[in-house]
């Protein structure tokens, strides 16, 4: 079975009006090349940040993630953000805002009092799903493309179930936060409203975060601004962070992303008229990135794994197998040496 992260994305690119990487290089060698940009050029850190209104903060739910509705848009979305060509993005960092109210059934009004920092006093703590692609580890497995396993961890992280050494090592590079509202969130990732610039400097720079301007940005099919125009527009801003905000499957309405604009000072941007998936707009808004700061990427498997350390790599039979990742034959449980010494088994597993 392909994981999403295999999925071809020359279609993707023809959607957005961009063109595909391989004829574009090689219409710009035909016309003697590439733009200069041997200067070195300081990649500022890449934020996505989605609020899900299908997924509540509640605990109640767990631990099965069946009741997480759309959970499959969560899955597409951390993979688009954090993968490329199976490689592990070092310069972004995905939040999935947990969003949908426990109070009332209008997830967009409970998403203004969010934004407005006025939630009732009957809602809690908004949850934010934090996975930063620097902090996963390099060794195999520890990322890995599916959502059986992605919602496994999601689970984890979500109840802070990290106490067995095991839970634990999957979970590295995940955290699950706690924030009052909407507000709070923008306000510590460097973005405060207005009338709280004074406290975070006149450019909405962070006293707690790296110096440098932080920019924001909010993808909408209304806007009229095409983010490759942003790109080419900030080139020259000694930018240390950037902020996406995406919405999941329903969107963002209109006045969500007009409080945005007019409260927070966000650009609203655009990536063409074809309509998208959320992961897919990922997908776009990290190519146009690229061309100006190259991806930061490591190699999943690069580092050696600990002695001992297993990985779901399949089933036989309806039964899991765990590779253990020993250079002895001997390391391997004895399904899966019947299933390598079996000639039908040579071809590989479906997983």
């Amino acid at each position: 079975m392909a994981t999403w992260s295999c999925r071809p994305r020359c279609f993707l690119y023809r959607c957005a009006g961009l063109p595909v990487p391989r004829v574009r290089a090689a219409c710009a060698a035909a016309s003697g090349g590439l733009p200069d940009r041997s200067a070195p050029l300081r990649a500022p850190e890449r934020i996505l940040l989605v609020p899900f209104g299908s997924i509540a903060s509640a605990e109640d739910v767990l631990p099965g993630h069946s009741h997480f509705h759309r959970f499959d848009v969560f899955s597409r979305c951390s993979i688009a953000a954090l993968m490329c060509s199976r490689k592990l993005r070092q310069d972004t960092t995905f939040l999935a805002a947990l969003v949908k109210p426990s109070w009332t059934s209008r997830v967009g009004q409970a998403v203004m009092q969010s934004l407005a920092g006025d939630p009732p006093e009957a809602a809690g703590p908004t949850k934010i799903v934090k996975i930063i692609g620097s902090e996963i580890p390099k060794t195999r497995g520890a990322f890995i493309p599916t959502e059986r396993w992605l919602a496994k961890t999601f689970t984890s992280v979500l109840g802070n179930a990290t106490a067995k050494p095991k839970v634990e090592k999957r979970c590295r590079g995940w955290s699950c936060e706690e924030v009052a509202s909407l507000r709070c969130l923008l306000s510590d990732l460097g973005i405060p409203a207005k009338g709280e610039k004074g406290e975070k400097g006149e450019k909405g720079e962070s006293s707690n975060s790296e110096p440098g301007k932080v920019l924001a940005f909010v993808l909408h099919e209304e806007a009229t601004v095409h983010i490759r125009d942003e790109v080419a527009r900030i080139e020259g801003d000694a930018a240390s962070r950037i902020l996406l905000i995406v919405g999941d499957q329903t969107g963002l309405t209109r006045e969500q992303v007009e409080y945005l604009v007019s409260e927070f000072g966000v650009v609203p941007v655009t990536v063409g008229a074809t309509p998208l998936l959320t992961s897919h707009c990922i997908v776009v808004l990290h190519h146009l990135l690229d061309e100006r700061w190259p991806a930061q990427l490591a190699v999943a498997g690069a580092e050696p794994d600990e002695d001992g350390a297993e990985h779901e790599i399949g089933y036989i039979g309806g039964q899991k197998v765990l590779r253990l990742l020993h250079s002895k034959p001997q390391g391997y449980p004895a399904t899966l040496q019947a299933k390598i010494a079996s000639p039908a088994g040579s071809g590989g597993f479906k997983v």
